[in-house]
């Protein structure tokens, strides 16, 4: 019985989809429906996974291993919070403790927030990384 729960909850959640925002350094956010399993999270971000809430609604996944593989500069919050490599943002349900696809609305609103803090320029990118070093 066990077994067989196992393997449904398996295939269950390899079949669930949800929709998420990726943004790749230097390029624009794309939205993108991806399966809900934490290979297809990793190949995304080209490793382990790290997270932090953006807020109350959001989630932002990152390499774990950002700053120690040199990935490039993608959007500064603060002067000293700068994101590494390939990010997506998800939503999250607090009470089941899952990530959840965005909505339509929600898209916009993150979007919106991706492209105000996004590093556009190689130069930008550049001087991010030397300040990076300073701190290091």
């Amino acid at each position: 019985m066990q077994q067989q729960i196992r393997e449904e909850a398996t295939i269950m959640s390899k079949s669930k989809t949800i929709t998420v925002l990726v943004k790749e350094p230097l390029k624009n956010a794309e939205i993108r429906e991806i399966s809900d399993t934490l290979e297809t999270k990793q190949a995304i971000v080209g490793g382990y996974l790290e997270s932090f809430s953006l807020n109350d609604k959001y989630v932002i996944f990152m390499n774990e291993d950002r700053k120690r593989l040199g990935l490039q500069p993608n959007l500064v919050f603060l002067p000293h919070n700068i994101l590494l490599g390939t990010i997506f943002i998800s939503g999250i349900d607090w009470k089941e403790g899952v990530e959840i696809g965005l909505t339509q609305e929600e898209i916009e609103e993150v979007t919106k927030l991706v492209s105000k803090y996004a590093i556009k320029q190689e130069f930008e990118a550049n001087h991010y990384v030397k300040q990076m070093k300073k701190f290091m």
